[in-house]
This record gives structure tokens, C-alpha cells and sequence, in this order.
């Protein structure tokens, strides 16, 4: 989020301090992520990441626990670290009415890919290639974790955006960027209609027979990969699930594709990539933002976030057919090449 949140810091951070014994010296707070506040914080001898979720993550708990058992086969997964008492998360008690799930982490000391992003640069080939090992390996784990949710190819965010049409013709506007999305997602409803149409073809396929499914991180996002002098670390795990290795996969597709997926395949032997499965996630991760961003819209009143999430939206709303079918064929390219 680009905002932090409403309650007092000072008092988060004697939680903080009281809830894992450590002597946090500072906190501050961190405008990056889309789905949770983030702050850094600094004790007398280490630094944390602190991410406390707006919204409640489905199985979060088995997630975490998952993520803290795979740094036995990956070392560089970063896991949440345990309160006093034991547990994953906590809870913040903000005032009498408003509660917050709390996890700690460790603090990577690197630079993200997005990070670099911004400066025009990129992971060089040897880090690309180390991401894609790295992914390898992850699809590689064999061990079952019978609590891990399981991808199961429903619709998501269609109804989402279905009810997002219904409310607008309701909604009173009480800023101006409520008007330009409104007015934004009117004209282009019927683009909006023929995507979600499109996907729902690709989830009839994607739920028929039988899919290949691993451990998949969900998210490994420019922002999600770290790297320094350790390697490339691997952060946020709050959408694991067992399921296609395209969903992974289809992250990293589009520039430097051919790279990451000759590597990717030396070292996790596959026959079964699925195209459509690719095109699924592509038209899952566009409906998944105009959604996200829309709705996050709608119940906000703060200027810098709505500004944010405008400019999110806009580079998906309208849909870009035509670039949606570019990225799909030059994944078609890659996989007949066959690596």
C-alpha cells in the first residue's frame, strides 16, 4: 500500500517489541505492495520486514508453516519469524473494534528486480538463470504437504467485476478519481465482457483431465525477488499452492523467456508446458488487477492511493487484446523450440 495505515505507530511498535522480544529501535513505514501495509524495522543488532494484511489470506497459516519446512531444500525461501510464544503470526489490537494479522520476516539487504526496474536495468543473465534454478528446484520438491491449497481453476475475480458493474450504478461518487473510474469501466464494459469470456473458455480447459501440479510460489513477481551477496532470495509466499508449473512460469514469459526456460528445463525435466495453460494465467493476472484495483478504488478516499491504483489500472483497463495474443504466441515459439 501507498498510505499506512491508521493506528498509532508507537503503539505497534511496543507490540512489536512486547510480542517477539526483540528491541526494536525504529519502524518505519514502507509504501510498496499491493495487498498488505509494510514497515521496516531496525533493533539494536538486525533488521525485519513487518507486513500486516488488510485482508485475510486463505490457509496463511499452512502457507507459512510450509514456507519455514521448504528452506530444508531451499535455503534462500524467507520465512516468517516465530513471536514468544511460538506462533507464525499475531494480532493487533488497533482500538476496540479494528484487529490486524502481523507477521515478521528477516530484512533481505538487496535490491529487487523491480527495483531495478525502475532504474532501466534488469537481473543480469547469470542472476536470471539462478531465479530460474531456483524455480526448477521448487517444482522439483517432491515431499507431501497434505494442508497446501490446491489450485482448482475457478473463476476468480469474474464475479468480482460482475458485482463491481452492479454497484456502480448505485455509487455516489465522493472524489473525482471515483468518477474517472467509473466512467472508465463504462466504456469499456463490453472489452471488460469479452476478456472475462475469453477466460471462461480457458477455465473449462483448465478443469478438464488431469494437470501435472507441483509446489508453486504463486507470486514470483519482480518485487518478490531479491538479490545480494547471498543469492537471489525469494520473498512472499502468501499464494502458494500445489498446482501447474505454468503458474509459475508464465511470470517470467516475454523478454529473456528463452533463457529462463532452457535453464528452467535442465533442470526440472518436463514434456507436459501446456499453452493454454499459460493463456489462463496471462487473462487470469489482467482480470485479477482491473478487480483488485477497482474495488480498492471504490472504498478509498486517500488522494495518493487512488492516484496509485489509477495508474495501475490504466495499464490494464482497457484490455490490450492484441498484446495478450503476442505474448501467447511468442510463448507458442518458445515451446515448440522444445530447449
Amino acid at each position: 500500500m501507498k498510505t499506512s495505515p491508521n493506528f498509532d505507530q508507537q503503539q505497534f511498535l511496543t507490540f512489536l517489541r512486547q510480542t517477539y522480544e526483540i528491541d526494536f529501535v525504529s519502524l518505519s513505514f514502507i509504501p510498496e505492495g499491493e495487498c498488505s501495509y509494510i514497515y521496516h524495522a531496525i533493533s539494536s543488532s538486525d533488521q525485519y520486514v513487518v507486513k500486516v494484511y488488510i485482508d485475510p489470506v486463505v490457509d496463511l497459516q499452512h502457507k507459512m508453516e510450509i514456507s519455514v519446512k521448504l528452506r530444508n531444500f531451499l535455503p534462500n525461501v524467507v520465512a516468517p519469524i516465530l513471536t514468544n510464544g511460538g506462533d507464525l503470526t499475531c494480532r493487533f489490537q488497533a482500538d476496540l473494534s479494528s484487529y490486524y494479522l502481523v507477521a515478521l520476516f528477516p530484512f533481505i539487504d538487496g535490491i529487487s528486480r523491480w527495483q531495478l526496474w525502475q532504474k532501466d536495468q534488469d537481473f543480469s543473465g547469470d542472476q536470471l538463470r539462478s531465479v530460474a534454478q531456483m524455480i526448477a528446484h521448487l517444482h522439483a520438491i517432491t515431499v507431501d504437504y497434505p494442508v497446501i491449497p490446491k489450485e482448482d481453476f475457478t473463476r476468480p475475480f469474474c464475479s468480482g467485476i460482475q458485482k463491481i458493474y452492479q454497484d456502480i450504478n448505485t455509487f455516489s461518487p465522493t472524489h473525482s478519481y471515483h468518477q474517472l473510474l467509473i466512467d472508465a469501466l463504462k466504456q469499456e464494459q463490453s472489452l471488460v465482457t469479452s476478456l472475462i469470456s475469453r477466460f471462461e473458455d480457458l477455465v473449462q480447459y483448465a478443469q478438464s483431465g488431469i494437470k501435472t501440479t507441483v509446489i508453486t510460489h504463486g507470486d514470483p513477481t519482480s518485487g518478490n525477488l531479491v538479490w545480494n551477496r547471498g543469492g537471489i532470495y525469494l520473498i512472499d509466499w502468501d499464494n502458494m499452492a500445489l498446482g501447474t508449473p505454468e503458474r509459475d512460469l508464465t511470470t517470467f514469459t516475454g523478454e529473456r523467456f528463452d533463457l529462463f526456460l532452457s535453464v528452467y528445463l535442465r533442470h526440472f525435466q518436463t514434456d507436459t508446458l501446456d499453452l493454454k495453460l499459460f493463456s489462463y494465467y496471462i487473462h487470469e493476472w489482467v482480470l485479477q488487477e482491473i478487480y483488485e484495483f477497482s474495488e480498492r478504488m471504490l472504498k478509498s478516499n486517500n488522494e495518493n492511493q487512488l492516484q496509485h491504483d489509477w495508474q495501475e489500472l490504466r495499464q490494464y483497463l482497457p484490455p490490450d487484446f492484441s498484446n495478450l495474443d503476442s505474448r501467447i504466441e511468442a510463448i507458442q515459439r518458445e515451446l515448440e523450440r522444445g530447449h
